[in-house]
């Protein structure tokens, strides 16, 4: 509810236009291109195997090392 009501007081309609506006350009934006990345692991085995094999492990550690670089951009953004 509280964020409902946040973006009522300070969601104006001229920047919900100008951020349609932006994805109406089609420019992916400097995480989206990790969001097309495959990191399943597939082929025999149990998932415990799968998880613990080297693409497991290299699937893992991109999944992780994304995850708090998104998470270090959201809360520094330019300032760090």
């Amino acid at each position: 509810m509280l964020i409902a009501l946040i973006f009522r007081v300070f969601l104006r309609k001229r920047l919900v236009a100008a951020a349609r506006e932006q994805a109406d350009k089609g420019i992916a934006g400097s995480m989206e291109g990790h969001a097309a990345m495959d990191m399943s692991v597939g082929g025999p085995g149990s998932f415990w195997r799968r998880l613990t094999s080297p693409r497991g492990y290299t699937a893992v550690s991109h999944i992780f090392v994304m995850e708090w670089a998104a998470i270090w951009k959201d809360t520094c953004g330019r300032n760090c």
